[in-house]
């Protein structure tokens, strides 16, 4: 009897671990709000950006967050990608992080290429504010932070209720999930949708990486050095980089 007693327990921890938790995502990118906030485009150039994403203005992108006790996965649903107008714009990224040991891989396209970076987890520098809304059914709290590189103000909004320091692309620190990311004022916005904790009892396969390996001090540079030049060259940088 005790040898049954043990089996049971060993049979409902492996099925603890095993649970997956999943939240879905709707990313969405108002283009002509980014175009309109750059100074150095002209009024031809901004015109011509709104006009052309005029029909994609609400038009999300399904992502999803596949997390357990250890790991977690971040990535495009392309299984159910809406229909777009300018088919060769997508901002493609998956992102594993091993939180765990606070380690991270992020793959993703950025200047027409594509990049894999090993590296720790990013530190944020968070600062927690005393407002609350609900995301998804989830009463949430605001916190800020600053996007130093793409000169981006960044909020999100944080659950409690769901304890792990976690959030969509690669966000983390917080006392909570993060189930809202918006940035400079709504120019693109991260929501949860839905949200199915330890109900999927499946493990979580990593795909395997393609791209070249780079540091993320090189592609920090990189990126720095691009946004200077459309900069110069009156061009919206925002076109190769994921915003």
């Amino acid at each position: 009897m005790k040898y049954f007693i043990l089996s049971i327990i060993i049979i409902f921890n492996n099925s603890l671990h095993s649970q997956t938790s999943r939240i879905d995502y709707s990313r969405v990118l108002k283009w002509s709000e980014i175009a309109r906030s750059l100074p150095y485009l002209s009024k031809e150039e901004k015109d011509r950006i709104s006009m052309t994403w005029a029909k994609d203005r609400n038009n999300p992108e399904p992502y999803i967050l596949l997390f357990d006790q250890n790991q977690a996965i971040y990535y495009l649903d392309e299984d159910n990608l809406p229909p777009q107008q300018w088919n060769w714009r997508r901002e493609k990224r998956i992102i594993h992080t091993l939180y765990s040991e606070k380690k991270r891989s992020d793959n993703i396209e950025v200047l027409g290429k594509t990049f894999i970076i090993d590296d720790q987890m990013i530190k944020y520098k968070w600062k927690i504010l005393n407002e609350i809304k609900e995301v998804a059914g989830y009463v949430c709290m605001k916190a800020e932070t600053t996007d130093t590189i793409k000169n981006q103000k960044i909020v999100a909004w944080f659950s409690s209720e769901i304890p792990i320091s976690l959030g969509p692309e690669g966000f983390n620190g917080l006392p909570g999930m993060i189930l809202e990311i918006d940035k400079n004022d709504g120019q693109a916005v991260i929501s949860a949708t839905k949200i199915q904790l330890d109900s999927i009892l499946v493990p979580i396969k990593i795909p395997k990486k393609k791209g070249k390996k780079v540091q993320s001090e090189k592609l920090d540079l990189l990126i720095s050095k691009h946004i200077r030049e459309s900069i110069v060259a009156h061009r919206n940088p925002y076109w190769s980089i994921y915003f």
